[in-house]
């Protein structure tokens, strides 16, 4: 590769690893198909790691918005011409 990185492998290592580290909250059930979870819950444990994990949803949508953001601006700010003086 000439450079080019895609996919998950173009995020910083720090944000990966938030990232890991969030998936590792992220309870079973969550990760079911409609249908599987719309019967009760069989534990309070269940219910509660369900709501964790639809509560920090957010977060981490805004979080990842704000980094391609930054990394937007970023990206211009590098590609912009540079201006010079004139004496």
């Amino acid at each position: 590769m000439s450079g080019q990185r895609g996919g998950i492998r173009s995020l910083p290592g720090w944000l990966l690893g938030a990232l890991v580290l969030l998936w590792g909250f992220v309870p079973v059930e969550a990760l079911a198909c409609p249908s599987c979870t719309a019967r009760a819950p069989e534990s309070p444990g269940g219910a509660g790691g369900l709501l964790l994990a639809l509560m920090l949803v957010p977060f981490v949508l805004v979080g990842v918005g704000i980094w391609a953001a930054r990394r937007l601006m970023r990206e211009e700010r590098a590609s912009a011409p540079v201006e010079q003086e004139h004496p």
